[in-house]
């Protein structure tokens, strides 16, 4: 295999992103001449057109936008080596990699972490946003040391260990508009049985769909989703659009923006539980202390 420089993918990377060949050689420092003469030889040792050349501008390929996005995904990971050697080279000479979604657990996982590094200055913790289908794989397969995920999945864990260390409710989500926006308190999912429903994808949030659709058949109906998207700032704002409702998790809340509602899910079952996942024959003494630390900041929704 006719394999790229590292020179080369940060050449591609700089075209790609700037899609102009004078203004990349400028980020790069270098004159246009010999930048052009590096992506054609990138793209004579690889049998791809990267780019298609136009007056002023370039334009990707097909191959060439998939080739960007795994050219970045090496760039990023040999950055993340470099500093992960430094780091040790500096005294931090554990490292603990754990998968995490965004959306649900950036801001409640701040104040462990900190809390962490003060009682494990040495060890260094990385997050790394995955797909909850993704993530129970890689912990498997040893490539994280643990996961946060949203619910309990429904695939077999094997040799993982879980525990449910939060517990928040969920809301109801509606264009600010939306008949419910204005009823006082919490709303049944019985209220939700006729609405068109935006939901997080299937394939970023398995589990939490399912949880969503049992307990709508326990309240006797099935949602109909009419859009969904792995992005829970596009679902935020297909609501305000108007194009339907959603019931998420209420740390969600915090992205709620112009034209936007939400009321509290009546029910017992009504809540999300925030799980730590990691593997039971691969526990170190630094993942056996960050646990500790992390039963300090269990919770149930009020």
């Amino acid at each position: 295999m006719n394999r790229p420089s590292i020179r080369e993918l940060e050449y591609f990377v700089a075209v790609a992103e700037a899609l102009h060949f004078s203004r990349a050689a400028k980020r790069l420092h270098l004159s246009q001449p010999p930048l052009s003469r590096q992506i054609q030889g990138l793209e004579e040792k690889l049998g791809i057109q990267l780019l298609k050349r136009k007056t002023r501008r370039v334009a990707l390929t097909a191959p060439g936008r998939i080739f960007l996005e795994d050219a970045r995904e090496v760039l990023y990971r040999l950055d993340r080596a470099v500093l992960a050697a430094q780091r040790v080279q500096s005294g931090e000479n554990e490292r603990l990699r754990f998968g995490f979604i965004g959306y649900l657990h950036a801001p409640a996982l701040a104040e462990v972490l900190q809390v962490f590094r003060k009682a494990r200055p040495r060890c260094q913790v990385e997050l790394l946003d995955f797909a909850v289908g993704e993530m129970l794989p890689a912990i498997q397969e040893g490539k994280l040391h643990g996961g946060f995920i949203g619910v309990g999945s429904h695939e077999p864990l094997g040799n993982l260990k879980r525990f449910t260390w939060k517990v928040v409710h969920l809301v109801a989500v509606f264009p600010e508009d939306h008949r419910l926006a204005r009823k006082e308190g919490k709303v049944s999912l019985s209220d939700l049985k006729e609405e068109h429903w935006v939901m997080p994808s299937r394939i970023r949030s398995p589990g939490f769909r399912v949880q969503i659709d049992d307990l709508c058949v326990a309240a006797g109906f099935r949602p109909r989703v009419v859009q969904e998207s792995d992005s829970m700032e596009a679902v935020m704002t297909m609501i305000a659009a108007g194009t339907g409702i959603a019931v998420v998790s209420e740390s969600v809340t915090r992205m709620l923006g112009r034209g936007l509602e939400y009321r509290l899910l009546a029910g017992r079952g009504a809540v999300l539980r925030r799980n730590f996942v990691w593997r039971a024959d691969a526990e170190s003494e630094a993942l056996r202390a960050f646990n500790e630390v992390l039963r300090r900041f269990r919770t149930e929704a009020g």
